[in-house]
């Protein structure tokens, strides 16, 4: 049996390219405080809540309620996080290492 951040992985693994996960999104594999402690260890000193909210342009406490499911975002929030995080991706890209 998979522990929870292997089930997190696996579903963002299976997934179509651009979608955009919550806390809610893996509520299956255990309750909400697990999953985004689970979501912590996983991404801790990569991408933390503040960071993500700066790149996206979300303010900082209503990014912490979308991600720990207090809050949805509208439709038209989600798009600008996308083209925000489309953006950020695009920049990432162009980094190049020798």
């Amino acid at each position: 049996m998979q522990n929870i951040e292997e089930q997190i992985l696996a579903k963002i693994r299976k997934a179509k390219r651009g979608t955009l996960f919550f806390c809610e999104s893996f509520t299956a594999f255990g309750t909400a405080k697990t999953v985004n402690k689970a979501l912590e260890r996983l991404y801790n000193g990569i991408l933390n809540q503040s960071n993500f909210a700066r790149i996206t342009g979300v303010n900082t406490s209503l990014m912490r309620h979308y991600l720990c499911g207090v809050r949805n975002p509208s439709k038209k929030k989600l798009a600008i996080i996308e083209k925000n995080l489309r953006t950020f991706a695009a920049e990432l890209s162009t980094i190049r290492i020798s």
